[in-house]
């Protein structure tokens, strides 16, 4: 003993002890392997740590250890007395230094193991009586290994792990194995069933038998009881040498200790004793924890989660602070942190960290707080989103029942980020060629929508022009005003020509906005010529010829003398008189025409009562005709009738470029159609009708459908279209035969943009195109 407490006394040599027997065993096991050295040492008594715990040993009793050793190799294993294969003896967790005498190993050494040879190593644990020690937990160190038999001073054949045996020295008949049972420390409601095993054994040698289990919570109310224990029934015995198990749960509810205490009531020595009564006891203890990061403070609005930063205006670059405070029971760990988008995991580009929130591996204290900077620098604008994602370290940690969500801990920041957006209808205006003399205005004028796309007021605080006065001929009506987000302004621009001075005029329209950097300024090109009036020549060709009961196409050519005339006129209108007894109006074709995209701006049809014909055509978006000498091509359907032939005469032609109605001076060429007779072939013209062909189109607010409504004269066919302004077909409503009468339909416009439309009626012998405006 005298030399046991002498090595003892220096801690370094426990420490040297323990370094001998490095870890490398399993719970269940130890294997030792070394080439053909190979071995396994397995505790009788499973357990899942260094400590094996023996449970309760009764005074004067003896209590055997067991560790089982079978050699699974090729050559023979040695175990000796002492280091290097045996060490009995101080564990440093005696703080009496002399638990350990009551350990004393009952296997006598030295030991070979021959190959597939096993045995059993036995350490007896002898409790003695009060004098001897005192009562309740005895514990050495045990540390176990083999060397070979054939070179024992070679050293073991593998280091292997210290273990802890525990035993616990009772006076009581029955006792439990644990006087506390503790589950550290264990996330509010866990996600996990958290359960531990209370034994309690009987060390007598006669029957115990069991009163009931009490249990009484200490640190919390009974009407919330955080701890599940099994009942156990009353009337039963513990036999000698045998275990009760009593499972135990614990499921916090919310933060702090929470405790309670179990008491297993029982007679001991009933024959002898009746009325006594002894019991077995052990406390439960955990603790339930929670992590609480809040938000204490920031340069903007916040709450616990979130901050605001209201309206930022979209050139500023915002930097802010951010205060967190710890208002958990334990300390915050950070592993990592960053800003992402609000709707997935992606790095937010237009926030960034300036200083960091605590630095990785270092802990909040409880009450504690700290601060990051941000800096947000907005692309444009809108709503801006964005997390802040901290990741703690609380899965690296020892606790219990975390939820996985509790990994992360997000704080939310959005901003209003305000611009306005100024956007036109038209970023450039050509005012086209204007004919300047005695007979036209020299003033054009267009209409220029300014829209706001923006989300703030757009101030408009000047409209100037470059080249500006006295080289500037166009002009605004007004050069300063506001336009709301979602609005819109319309604005007048005019040019102003010289008569007599023909030229190209060409100016830049700068808008001054509010609008931030690069973006202030917005500028619509402004082109205009002025021009003499043009002499051209209107033409229908003569000598035309079919057999009756044919479909014949004639041509209107629109000539001038070193340019295509055409190209300068927006609206044209004329009448075509003929013989209706030989030809009946059909239709137009436009298509490969100047006219090609052109709408009627009136009613286009035949008059029977006049053998007259009435065109009038508009160039749609403020164009100009296509630069074609075929103006239009007129469809007829030919008749045996009361003559051999007809001229086709053009009456009153005008072109007009959208202010001046007439701007060429036009000479005019008529055709002539001949019938090619046939004989035994008879033909009636069109029956006539006291009715009219007649084409309404209406709209009874911004956003209803159009109502279309027609007259028939009399029994034909009918085509009723919508097409945009490039001749495509959008909606075909009609396309049926109809008696005489007045019908009526509604055109859908819920699927159109917002743009000019052109609903058409057509039949054999009439056609109408009016236009169909949507605004959105």
């Amino acid at each position: 003993m005298t030399q046991y407490r002498e090595l003892i006394a220096d801690s370094r040599f426990i420490l040297r002890i323990i370094l001998n027997f490095m870890i490398i065993s399993a719970t269940s096991g130890i294997m030792l392997v070394a080439q053909d050295y190979k071995a396994r040492i397995i505790s009788s008594v499973p357990h899942d740590s260094k400590f094996i715990n023996y449970g309760p040993c009764f005074l004067n009793d003896t209590l055997q250890i067991k560790f089982f050793i079978k050699n699974e190799g090729a050559k023979s294993l040695l175990m000796t007395e002492g280091i290097p294969t045996i060490y009995l003896g101080l564990s440093p967790n005696d703080a009496t230094l002399n638990q350990f005498t009551l350990f004393r190993r009952f296997t006598p050494l030295p030991k070979t193991y021959l190959p597939d040879e096993s045995d059993t190593l036995r350490i007896n644990f002898l409790a003695g009586d009060t004098l001897v020690s005192r009562t309740g937990w005895h514990e050495a160190l045990l540390g176990l290994s083999l060397v070979p038999s054939d070179n024992p001073g070679s050293g073991p054949i593998s280091k292997i792990d210290t273990f802890f045996l525990r035993v616990k020295k009772t006076p009581y008949f029955v006792a439990a194995y644990d006087d506390v049972i503790s589950f550290d420390s264990v996330y509010i409601n866990p996600n996990i069933k958290l359960e531990r095993k209370w034994r309690v054994k009987n060390v007598w040698n006669e029957d115990q038998p069991i009163i009931n289990l009490e249990k009484r919570l200490i640190t919390q109310p009974v009407t919330n009881s955080e701890f599940f224990v099994d009942d156990i029934p009353s009337g039963i015995d513990i036999y000698p040498d045998s275990t009760i198990i009593v499972n135990v749960a614990y499921h916090p509810l919310n933060r702090g200790r929470d405790s309670m205490f179990l008491k297993l009531n029982y007679y001991p020595l009933r024959s002898i004793f009746p009325d006594s009564i002894d019991f077995a006891w052990a406390a439960l203890r955990g603790i339930g924890v929670e992590q609480d990061l809040r938000i204490t403070n920031s340069d903007f609005n916040w709450n616990i989660d979130t901050i605001d930063l209201g309206n930022v205006n979209v050139s500023d670059s915002l930097i802010f602070n951010v205060q967190i405070k710890n208002f958990g029971n334990m300390p915050f760990g950070l592993i990592d942190q960053s800003i992402l988008n609000w709707s997935d995991n992606n790095v937010n580009n237009n926030f960034k960290i300036l200083s960091k929130f605590q630095r990785s591996g270092n802990h909040l204290a409880l009450d504690a707080t700290d601060s990051l900077r941000i800096v947000f620098k907005p692309q444009g604008q809108g709503i801006y989103l964005a997390r802040l994602k901290f990741e703690s370290d609380i899965f690296n940690r020892n606790i219990s029942g975390v939820q996985p969500d509790k990994r992360y801990v997000y704080y939310y920041i959005k901003a209003n980020v305000i611009s306005p957006s100024i956007v036109t209808n038209f970023k450039e205006v050509d005012f086209g060629n204007i004919v300047v003399n005695s007979s036209c205005l020299s003033q054009r004028d267009t209409t220029i929508t300014v829209y706001n796309a923006g989300n703030t007021d757009l101030i408009i605080s000047n409209i100037h022009f470059n080249p500006d006065y006295p080289n500037n001929y166009f002009y605004v009506n007004e050069s300063q005003f506001i336009v709301p987000p979602s609005g819109s302004k319309q604005i007048t621009v005019s040019f102003y020509g010289l008569s007599g001075d023909f030229d190209s005029f060409e100016s830049v329209m700068i808008f001054e906005t509010n609008q931030t950097g690069n973006r202030k300024y917005y500028e619509i090109l402004l082109k205009a010529k002025s021009v003499p009036p043009i002499s051209a020549y209107l033409s229908i060709p003569a000598g035309l010829k079919s057999k009756p009961g044919t479909n014949i196409e004639v041509p209107l050519i629109l000539q001038g003398v070193d340019k295509t005339p055409v190209q300068l006129a927006r609206h044209f209108k004329t009448s075509i008189v003929y013989n209706r007894t030989l030809i009946e109006f059909v239709g137009t074709r436009t298509i490969g025409t100047a006219l090609e995209g052109a709408f009627n701006r009136g009613d286009l049809f035949e008059n029977p009562l006049n053998n007259e014909l009435y065109l009038d055509f508009s160039s749609p978006s403020n164009n100009y005709f296509m630069n074609k000498d075929t103006l239009l091509v007129l469809k007829f359907k030919t008749y045996l009738g009361n003559s051999p032939a007809t001229e086709i005469s053009i009456v009153e032609p005008k072109f007009s470029d959208g202010v001046c109605e007439d701007i060429f001076t036009l000479n005019t060429s008529n055709g002539s159609y001949y019938t090619d007779s046939v004989c035994g072939v008879e033909l009636k013209a069109l029956p006539q009708s006291n009715g009219k062909f007649e084409f309404i189109v209406i709209q009874e607010s911004i956003d209803s459908d159009y109502k279309l409504l027609f007259q028939l004269p009399y029994e034909t066919n009918v085509e009723l279209i919508i097409f945009d302004t490039f001749g495509n077909k959008i909606s075909d409503i009609v396309n049926s035969r109809f008696g005489s009468g007045i019908y009526e339909y509604r055109a859908d416009i819920s699927f159109m943009k917002t743009g000019t439309y052109f609903a058409v009626l057509r039949t054999p012998a009439y056609q109408s195109i009016k236009p169909v405006v949507i605004v959105r």
